[in-house]
């Protein structure tokens, strides 16, 4: 089990370097909408030199149970993940 993370907040917890990669995949479009494929919980995918599935699931701004193909996300946050949270960080501030 994954520790949730917020939409909100991510940027104070996340390490530097993920947030760089994150935010430069997600900056070049690489992000793809989102999919539900169960109720609450998505996949998306990361459309790098290699793309990378993540699957997750979402309950208001946080996002827990999430689950990469590039395998680091069972040990730490992935720079995948930091991508999804820039683009639904994006898709927040774009509501308002």
């Amino acid at each position: 089990m994954t520790s949730p993370v917020s939409v909100l907040s991510f940027r104070n917890e996340l390490d530097e370097k993920v947030l760089e990669w994150g935010w430069l995949y997600f900056n070049n479009g690489w992000v793809s909408v989102p999919k539900e494929i169960l109720p609450g919980k998505y996949e998306v995918v990361i459309h790098e030199s290699t793309p990378h599935a993540l699957t997750f699931a979402q309950s208001g701004n946080n996002i827990s149970d999430y689950f990469c193909t590039c395998g680091q996300s069972h040990r730490s946050v992935c720079r995948h993940l930091a991508a999804l949270l820039f683009y639904l960080e994006a898709g927040l501030e774009k509501n308002n």
